[in-house]
């Protein structure tokens, strides 16, 4: 037990003096000593094995999983405010579960996590309702409607993913995050609704005021997102376990579009959600004319709606798509 303190010691006086370590390797050490202390350290080799296996099989680090763990802990306490890092906030608050819990506990907790993890892969994969859903919040640009859907896991249950609940807080995230656009300022108000999941309040339905013309004419890094968004509220009862967003029109599709196409109007509608289609088949940068014949291959309804008359695929046919989508979105942002 000497010798093991000593080593403690070494380890966390070069971590102080540079030595580039990972935060889970300073954790690791914390609880490895809480292991001895009570002489289950093989207990502790054995599962700390475990997590960085399932991790590596997850693809996320120990860092990754050590994230999903803090905004839970954040949310139990009710801790709105700004981030610490990470190392500081296991190691140095009060309530850090290194401080306070039993090494069991806090590898009970990781664990459950992994597999909450692994059901939200698994679910990628499937062809259900709320498969679809959860596609696209991984859409967003950032994590932080993840972790709150996390939150929602482990407060809740595994099994909870069955639940209107769920699919009411899905919704909430979505119609938040995507309304706010492409920002990690959403992390401000996620930070309030992890609070509210972790402490069993309501969540917000998030409806807002009115859509911006912007969500519509100029997606940007949300395209993909509320392409299937879109797709999913015009075509409820088409799901697939593997979907793919298409760049309809390029600018040298130019000649093969009817006469009312100009360079300037096909110029904005490449940068318009109207020019995304949802496919249940990877897209392919291939001209005009293939892409329509590849097109048929596919089985949702809203390309084959789009090829039915692609030989004179004309303006005003993109105009009116686009403002159907409009029309579609708007109810769901609104809930008018």
């Amino acid at each position: 037990n000497e010798a093991v303190d000593i080593a403690l010691t070494i380890f966390e006086t070069l971590n102080n003096r540079g030595l580039n370590l990972e935060d889970a390797d300073i954790f690791k050490a914390r609880l490895y000593e809480k292991a001895i202390s009570v002489g289950k350290s093989e207990v502790f080799i054995n599962c700390w094995s475990q997590i960085v296996y399932e991790c590596n099989l997850l693809n996320i680090s120990l860092d990754d999983l050590f994230r999903y763990y803090s905004h839970i802990i954040r949310g139990k306490n009710n801790i709105v405010n700004k981030e610490k890092k990470l190392r500081d906030f296991f190691i140095n608050e009060l309530y850090s579960p290194l401080n306070n819990l039993d090494f069991e506990d806090v590898v009970a907790d990781l664990l459950m996590l992994i597999d909450i993890l692994r059901k939200l892969a698994s679910l990628h994969y499937e062809d259900g309702e709320i498969s679809t859903w959860l596609k696209i919040v991984d859409l967003y640009s950032n994590l932080y409607p993840k972790y709150a859907i996390v939150s929602y896991l482990f407060m809740n249950g595994i099994e909870a993913y069955t639940s209107e609940n769920f699919y009411k807080v899905v919704k909430s995230l979505i119609r938040y995050c995507y309304s706010m656009g492409s920002t990690t300022t959403v992390k401000f108000t996620i930070y309030v609704i992890i609070g509210k999941i972790c402490n069993h309040m309501d969540v917000d339905d998030y409806y807002q005021l009115d859509m911006s013309m912007d969500t519509i004419s100029k997606p940007g890094r949300l395209k993909k997102g509320l392409a299937l968004l879109a797709h999913k509220l015009r075509y409820p009862n088409e799901t697939s376990n593997f979907y793919d967003v298409d760049v309809f029109l390029r600018m040298e599709d130019l000649k093969n579009l009817s006469v009312d196409w100009t360079e300037a109007r096909l110029n904005e509608a490449i940068k318009s959600l109207a020019n995304c289609v949802v496919l249940d088949i990877a897209h392919k940068n291939m001209p005009f004319p293939e892409k329509i014949k590849y097109y048929s291959q596919n089985k949702f309804s809203e390309a084959k709606e789009l090829i039915r008359n692609s030989s004179s695929y004309s303006y005003t046919e993109f105009k009116d798509r686009e403002e159907h989508l409009r029309y579609s979105l708007n109810a769901f942002f609104t809930g008018k």
